[in-house]
């Protein structure tokens, strides 16, 4: 199937469940039990190729060692290394056989999918179950851990979202990595700086070999003593110049007029100008160096597994040969359990990002190749796993790029289908970059919308719906006007909403309406007008008016089977709800003493 009719049948699909009241039984929860063996959650960053253990590891082991459920705020500039300490500390603690879980916590998207991936690990959520249910028992159950743990809530930016997710009692350890000092309120406060000039210099002659203070000085001032920088500039000297001085002159010859950092975000200079040469350098001697950079600039923050990255280039050999020249320029590093994830530090990725003319290409050439890891829907289950990853790398490109959006809605709608708590999540991403992109009135966004407020919906939040799908409804009938299907489509969730919420005259009131404009703007026998019959006749049942609802159901399905046959999905479906709603009518006939019909 095309990357396009699967969009269009993603849409159909929630439309279908939210117009046609098809009910989801809840599974009940599977035992919960124990785990054994370590758990080691999240993409922790391998050690890289250029990282000195800076005096401060020994500042975070004896904070995070001072008591119980100690929480330590690591904070500093991007770049100078706060997420690498975290990470080495973090790395110790899994050689000793701590559960460590890695929480990758810039966005609300992405808190929820590592805590959700944590709880797995635990064995703390059953079938099918709400995200609120889970995270409630995956807190409940790290404020009663005994043995040693670890949590790191990586690259936070917002202290109030992960407040609630910090344990108060147990004995885990936890470290947030910020470049907010706010973070202080939620523990004790481990400060990070740029290097002390003679930490610079020992850093460049280890990494480099090459003994000359003076002129490792001079090239450490000039990039402002920023770990980042510095690890940049070293491998360069190391592999290509082989001479402080020559780098220099080459950093001094560099110019930014192709980078377009929005106002009020300016880069620092030396960064971007040591990522600028060492990117040129493993562009001029690997062939698909340039696209690999571009691609992992547009992907999400906290890494992406290689295997999503398996025909982006021609060859998996490739892949891994440009990947290993990346990070030995310390343009990337290596995360996760396997080693296999790719991880590009947020400063290098915006760099690269305002400095690309073709993004919108290189976001077409990442959305195809993520697109043919989308499962079908036959294989959706067996594939589930991969949702919560392939939809973190969607969503980050659809921040920056309205390529992906379609593919967005699919990977919802794959999430939605494998019934995955962070759903939700990205579902409301993706809708505040459709807003974004094409605006508040565009098809497409509202389109989003509804599939947004399908999603509430069916989890149960019944007031979210309701709220999105009236907006939705008003916005579509001051630009599209009452008789556009759009309009009709939202006029029939809306309706199912209410029935759902209970507000059953406002839903009956609705669906009137919207069949009356069904009969006349598309006709008697039109699918559309069928299911919002078959949806108006269940909601007189649902109010006991059985006899309107046996006469509705008797109509449609004898429409139904005229024109579409008696074996269409739609003739069984409301060809079985008049047999229920009929037997319901000769029940009550006959408890009240009357002959059936």
């Amino acid at each position: 199937m095309s990357t396009e009719n699967r969009a269009r049948d993603a849409v159909a699909q929630f439309r279908d469940n939210s117009g046609q009241f098809t009910l989801v039984q809840h599974a009940a929860p599977g035992p919960l039990g124990k785990v054994a063996g370590q758990v080691v959650t999240g993409k922790v960053p391998r050690q890289p190729q250029a990282f000195r253990v800076p005096a401060k590891l020994d500042e975070l082991r004896a904070v995070a060692a001072s008591g119980v459920a100690v929480v330590v705020a690591v904070t500093g500039q991007r770049g100078v290394g706060k997420t690498q300490l975290a990470a080495e500390y973090a790395r110790e603690r899994v050689a000793q056989g701590w559960l460590v879980g890695w929480i990758a916590a810039e966005t609300s998207d992405s808190l929820t999918t590592d805590l959700l991936g944590l709880a797995d690990a635990l064995g703390l959520r059953g079938d099918d179950e709400p995200l609120e249910v889970v995270l409630r028992r995956l807190h409940n159950h790290l404020n009663a851990h005994t043995e040693p743990g670890l949590l790191v809530f990586d690259n936070v930016t917002d202290p109030g979202a992960v407040a609630d997710y910090l344990p108060v009692a147990g004995s885990l350890q936890v470290i947030i990595t910020s470049t907010s000092t706010d973070t202080h309120n939620l523990g004790t406060a481990v400060s990070v700086d740029v290097f002390a000039p003679d930490t610079a210099v020992a850093f460049l002659i280890a990494l480099t070999g090459i003994d000359d203070p003076a002129g490792a000085a001079e090239v450490a001032a000039e990039l402002g003593y920023l770990p980042l920088a510095l690890a940049l500039a070293g491998a360069r000297i190391r592999d290509h110049e082989r001479d402080f001085a020559a780098y220099l002159s080459h950093l001094n010859d560099t110019t930014l007029d192709h980078l377009t950092p929005p106002r009020g975000h300016a880069y620092p200079t030396g960064l971007a100008k040591a990522i600028s040469l060492s990117a040129a350098q493993v562009e001029a001697e690997h062939p698909h160096a340039r696209l690999l950079l571009d691609a992992l600039a547009l992907l999400s923050p906290d890494g992406v597994h290689r295997d999503f990255l398996d025909t982006l280039l021609p060859t998996r050999d490739a892949l891994l040969t440009t990947a290993a020249a990346l990070r030995r320029a310390s343009l990337i590093d290596y995360a996760g359990e396997d080693g296999n994830t790719l991880i590009m530090h947020r400063l290098t990725q915006r760099t690269l990002r305002e400095g690309n003319s073709s993004m919108e290409d290189t976001a077409a050439q990442i959305t195809e190749v993520l697109s043919r890891h989308l499962p079908t829907e036959e294989q959706a289950w067996q594939h589930r796993d991969i949702g919560t990853d392939l939809a973190r790398q969607v969503t980050s490109i659809t921040l920056f790029s309205p390529v992906a959006l379609q593919l967005a809605n699919m990977t919802i709608y794959f999430l939605d289908t494998t019934a995955n708590p962070a759903t939700i999540a990205y579902a409301e991403a993706t809708h505040a970059h459709y807003r974004h992109h094409l605006g508040d009135s565009n098809p497409d966004t509202l389109k989003s919308a509804n599939n947004l407020a399908g999603t509430y919906q069916s989890a149960g939040r019944l007031s979210e719906a309701v709220i999105l799908y009236e907006q939705t409804l008003n916005t579509r009938r001051e630009t599209l006007g009452n008789n556009h299907p759009d309009t009709l489509t939202s006029a029939n969730n809306l309706a199912g909403a209410y029935e759902s919420a209970g507000r059953l005259s406002e839903a009956i009131a609705l669906h009137e309406q919207t069949l009356n404009t069904f009969h006349e703007t598309l006709g008697n026998n039109h699918p559309d007008t069928l299911t919002s019959a078959n949806n108006l006749a269940h909601a007189y049942k649902a109010v006991g008016r059985i006899n309107e609802a046996v006469a509705l159901y008797r109509q449609a399905s004898e429409v139904s089977e005229s024109t579409l046959g008696p074996d269409h999905p739609w003739t069984l479906s409301i060809t079985k709800n008049y047999a229920v709603a009929l037997a319901e009518l000769k029940a009550r006939d006959q408890s009240a003493g009357e002959r059936p019909s």
